[in-house]
């Protein structure tokens, strides 16, 4: 990939590129029209760009860039040393800025926006040469089918018929290259943010326990555990949280649910309840179901402004090719259905396509987050099925969740809880956050057991090879700088 650098001081310059050197190929410019010139002629995926330049500064030479056909079309990331400037941001904005990066320049932030940046130019450019080359089928497919008598016209009919379904399915495939991306997004800050929970609530855990005295700990534990809660949908959404796929029977965790959420669901909400007990089987996270089921009826509930009549149906159906048209990775057969219906407002046609996109709602601020169906839809779709949405304005929606049937195979009990236990044995604990390694090496320390601890995997790997009779058990975090947990474990197995 090829990136233009433009800054008239030579030290700003020689820094951008040596923290990009490695990762693109760079060409340098010291001034304006430099700038302009190697655009047009080496024809870069990116442009860094200095504001602050004698003769001719950023905004012009950004003016002149988005004038030129040849270049328009370049995404351009501006340098400043005056980011908290709101008129200068506007203004690079408004001119056709991708984005702004603040001096001094921190070489990870950078390389981070450079990427992104790459990246959307590269969607870019395949999506407007895709764009094209259909564009010159039609054209030339046009001419062909003009030149037909009236013998053709079934089949232009049949192909007009084709295309449209081709449409269909290329946005349900941008549809879901979007989720991804942005599931991908969510699941890294996810993780994160589970450390510091853990942190939070393990230490928060251990003061309760040390002083029981002190009630306001367990509000802190209370908060936590709603933050944790959140995280859970988060990663639902992205597909990233740990399932535990057994063959259950849906109809009672179904059943189940709307009885709990019976005594939490206003009086104003009419129940209308049709689930088959003969539905079948299906492989999934019973907890993970039990969420669907729970964030469609508070969802349907909202959409009626808790007055009206909300219905849940469960049965067994067939889907066949036409039916599973837009799925082409599901395979035709029997399906359990989940159908959650209300009586509310509907969804207008133009919002029925971003109804499961994260964070977006049609509630008022402060009213919603947007997640629920999002993390619907990442589970159903996480367990090989598909989730539709049928809606007419003024008449209300239905939901249909379809999960793929399991014709044999008993259904799992229910699991049962347990204590912690307590034990001698000697521990290895491995993880590169500082803090949870001491906070789980104080939980295990109470309970009994010999805890040794490293900050990361090669130093795990050199105490376990100087003693690997030492140590009866290891725990490690998975991603770790250097040595991963999974490199680490294929390592401690040789020996």
């Amino acid at each position: 990939m090829k990136v233009l650098v433009v800054d008239d001081n030579p030290d700003n310059l020689e820094l951008v590129c040596r923290m990009l050197e490695k990762e693109y190929e760079l060409f340098r410019a010291g001034g304006g029209p430099e700038a302009l010139r190697l655009a047009r002629e080496t024809d870069p995926d990116l442009i860094i760009l200095d504001i602050m330049m004698p003769g001719m500064d950023g905004f012009e030479v950004l003016e002149k860039l988005k004038q030129d056909e040849a270049t328009r079309g370049i995404p351009v990331i501006f340098l400043t040393a005056r980011y908290k400037d709101s008129d200068r941001v506007v203004t690079g904005l408004e001119l056709g800025a991708f984005d702004y990066i603040r001096k001094p320049i921190e070489g990870e932030v950078l390389l981070a926006r450079v990427g992104v940046a790459a990246r959307i130019k590269r969607v870019e450019d395949e999506a407007r040469q895709a764009r094209q080359e259909l564009e010159n089928r039609v054209r030339e497919r046009t001419a062909e089918l003009e030149s037909l008598n009236q013998e053709l016209r079934k089949e232009v009919a049949e192909h007009l018929r084709s295309r449209k379904e081709k449409e269909l399915l290329e946005s349900q495939l941008l549809q879901a290259q979007k989720m991804e991306a942005i599931g991908t997004l969510a699941g890294g800050i996810a993780h994160d943010f589970n450390n510091i929970l853990a942190i939070i609530m393990g230490y928060t855990e251990i003061a309760i326990e040390e002083h029981p005295e002190v009630k306001e700990m367990g509000e802190i534990l209370k908060a936590t555990r709603r933050a944790r809660d959140l995280i859970s949908q988060i990663l639902a959404f992205s597909r990233k949280a740990e399932q535990k796929l057994l063959v259950v029977n849906p109809h009672v965790i179904v059943r189940e649910t709307l009885k709990m959420l019976r005594s939490s669901i206003p009086k104003t909400v009419a129940f209308e309840l049709d689930i088959d007990p003969e539905c079948g089987s299906i492989v999934a996270d019973a907890t993970q179901i039990h969420q669907v089921v729970i964030n469609l009826a508070v969802n349907g509930v909202h959409a009626m402004e808790e007055k009206g009549v909300l219905g849940v149906s469960l049965c067994r159906v067939m889907l066949d090719e036409r039916d599973l048209a837009l799925y082409p990775d599901l395979a035709p057969g029997p399906y359990v259905r989940l159908s959650v219906s209300d009586t509310g407002s509907g969804v207008s046609p133009e919002l029925v396509n971003r109804i499961f996109d994260p964070f977006f709602t049609t509630k008022d601020v402060g009213k919603g987050t947007g997640m629920g169906l999002s993390v619907v839809h990442g589970i159903v779709m996480a367990h090989h099925g598909m989730i539709t949405v049928d809606s007419v304005p003024g008449k209300g929606a239905i939901f249909h969740a379809h999960f793929p049937l399991v014709e044999s195979g008993e259904a799992a009990p229910p699991e049962s809880g347990g204590s912690a236990a307590g034990g001698s044995e000697r521990i290895l604990l491995v993880d590169d956050e500082d803090t949870l390694v001491e906070l789980w090496g104080k939980i295990l320390m109470k309970l009994g057991y010999q805890v040794t601890s490293a900050g990361d995997g090669t130093k795990a790997l050199e105490l376990f090879r100087a003693r690997p009779d030492d140590f009866d058990l290891v725990i490690t975090d998975l991603a770790m700088p250097g040595l991963s947990g999974a490199e680490l474990s294929r390592e401690l197995l040789k020996i």
